[in-house]
């Protein structure tokens, strides 16, 4: 058997995929604010709320998805 085979350590993997998901997380969270911030006009004329009521549609989101 050959011993100088290089191997990768696992944590390597690990890492990678912690990584990952911690990126895919912050993504989510982040675009439901701009998701829903186009949206604020039309929050206003269909529930007959006011600017600020409807910019706590993005925060709430926000919130909920963490």
């Amino acid at each position: 058997m050959n011993q100088n085979v290089i191997e990768q350590p696992l944590g390597r993997v690990r890492y990678n995929l912690i990584t990952f998901i911690l990126f895919w997380c912050a993504l989510i969270v982040v675009s439901g604010a701009y998701v829903t911030t186009p949206l604020f006009s039309v929050f206003e004329s269909t529930f007959q709320i006011s600017k600020t009521m409807s910019a706590w549609t993005s925060s709430s989101f926000s919130f909920f998805m963490q």
